[in-house]
């Protein structure tokens, strides 16, 4: 495990920010004019325009993969309503050094570029991906596949971003995926808390870019006509499921950002005065990333929920030039800061289709019938449901004896392929009579001789006096039913009983209860 202590970190940077005017953010609201000479409102409203094109995947239960963005999840959520129309901005990334830039509008104010690239961890093994699956893209039983212990096979990322070019130059954007078994990526301490973690990515300060195997470069040349640039990249990358228990620690892409611009420039000449130099008087080329902010003030709500995740995190000008060779080795996270107008995660989509287990249950008071839902055509299946009892049917039934919750495990293969999935089983009517056509007395006798008879009393309480009785064994298959005229009891013949518990079912005119017994020779 990797431990960073951000305490000084967040320290460090304070002090920085006291010295430097570090563009936070961009805010693209459309309505914002005076910002369009700075980041072209293009980009948001192209940006929109995806997330409409994403959600008219509706109601196709065919579809086969999905664009799915963290971004449009939480915006998607109670929480997070209109996170996007607020808070997608345009994060300017410089490479190379603390150059001051001047502003293109009067007075020509210089600032300092910050932001020495850009990297952003997904994972889709997300609470909100699987409610927005669900509620958003009504992918049929999405909430149920969006989890750690599935896979996602992703075939295409793309992403928005403004470039600026007011000289002409041949200026280059890398773009770096990691894939989800490089180990480039680390689990982190933040500050003295043991237990909460998160994934960052390795950095490696002389090459400005993600450090590791498993990482594949990507570059762009930028013309002038990439002010609302949009890349797609087509990728293939199986995202496996988790192998820990440690639901935070789910597999995930990393997604690396690199402007490289060929424009003359001072390098480096400011690195130990973050004050402005007046000396330097003309515009240089950016390139901003499309990114977003969880909360205006404060940490990112969303990462303590969704923790390790997904995350959004960047090298500052120390960590570039590895002034404080501490924590110079992976990208900074963002959940440090709690400056307002900072970009947590950038704004990026995923194509992808799922694969993994995933089953559905419908309880009539203490018997519960399970059914395989998986989607990757598996053949055996077992299934733990949580109270002692197991099953190797496909869509089993479980006869519960006992109030409680339960966690109910399906593992299905198919001698390539295994899945598991889980889910918690609620059971509050054992023993309690729902039927209001009849009442139920007390078995007997009770323990019952194999071979003789068990006796129900019943008392009935309107005209009707037709009854089924089904007897189920503990993995909840029924092993005798017989249709019975009620007089003042129903019985049970119990020869083809072996020893051991079972419950039972009364039901008249449409209404059940449930009761156990066992069998002894």
């Amino acid at each position: 495990m990797k431990k960073v202590n951000f305490t000084l970190l967040i320290l460090m940077v304070s002090v920085l920010a006291s010295f430097a005017q570090m563009p936070y953010k961009q805010n693209l609201k459309v309505s914002n004019e005076p910002m369009v000479s700075k980041v072209s409102k293009g980009l948001m409203e192209k940006a929109m325009e995806l997330k409409k094109q994403k959600e008219a995947q509706k109601a196709k239960a065919s579809a086969s993969a999905y664009w799915i963005n963290y971004g449009d999840a939480l915006d998607a959520d109670a929480t997070y309503s209109g996170l996007l129309q607020n808070n997608l901005g345009g994060f300017p990334i410089w490479p190379d050094s603390n150059a001051v830039i001047v502003s293109s509008t009067a007075p020509y104010s210089p600032f300092n570029w910050y932001c020495h690239g850009y990297c952003d961890v997904f994972s889709p093994a997300s609470s909100f991906i699987a409610n927005y699956a669900k509620n958003n893209l009504n992918i049929p039983n999405g909430d149920l596949f969006f989890n750690r212990r599935n896979s996602f096979q992703v075939d295409s990322i793309r992403f928005l971003f403004g470039y600026f070019q007011h000289i002409q130059s041949n200026d280059s954007l890398y773009v770096y995926i990691v894939n989800p078994t490089s180990p480039a990526f680390g689990d982190y301490n933040y500050v003295s808390d043991t237990v909460t973690k998160f994934r960052l990515v390795d950095y490696s300060y002389t090459k400005n870019a993600p450090m590791g195997t498993g990482i594949t470069t990507y570059g762009y040349a930028l013309t002038a006509a990439d002010s609302n640039g949009l890349i797609t990249i087509p990728v293939n990358i199986n995202v496996p499921a988790a192998t820990s228990n440690n639901a935070r620690f789910s597999p995930s892409i990393g997604v690396a950002f690199r402007y490289k611009p060929n424009q003359p420039y001072v390098l480096g000449d400011t690195l130990n005065n973050y004050g402005t130099n007046t000396s330097i008087h003309k515009q240089l080329n950016g390139c901003n990333l499309l990114c977003y902010e969880e909360t205006n003030n404060g940490d990112p709500t969303a990462n303590k929920t969704d923790f390790s995740y997904n995350m959004g995190s960047f090298p500052n000008t120390e960590t570039r030039y590895n002034m404080h060779g501490g924590w110079n080795g992976v990208y900074f996270t963002t959940y440090s800061y709690t400056a307002p107008f900072f970009a947590e995660h950038a704004y990026i989509d995923y194509h992808l289709k799922y694969e993994g287990a995933a089953f559905t249950f419908a309880k009539s008071v203490a018997t519960v019938n399970f059914t395989d839902i998986s989607n990757f055509t598996p053949t055996t299946w077992a299934w733990d449901f949580g109270d002692g009892n197991s099953s190797s049917s496909q869509n089993p039934s479980n006869v519960y004896t006992a109030n409680g919750t339960y966690e109910v495990c399906l593992t299905a293969s198919n001698g390539t392929k295994s899945y598991t999935s889980c889910r918690q089983v609620k059971i509050t009517q054992v023993g309690i009579n729902e039927a209001s056509e009849f009442t139920l007395g007390n078995v007997y006798p009770n323990p019952v001789v194999a071979g003789t008879m068990m006796n129900i009393p019943v008392e009935l309480n309107g005209t009707a006096n037709q009854a089924i009785v089904k007897v189920y064994n503990t993995v909840g298959q029924v092993v005798s039913q017989s249709n019975q005229v009620v007089n003042d009891k129903v019985t049970v013949a119990t020869e083809n009983l072996t020893e051991g518990m079972y419950m039972f079912s009364v039901e008249i005119n449409g209404q059940k209860t449930t009761g156990k017994f066992s069998v002894v020779k």
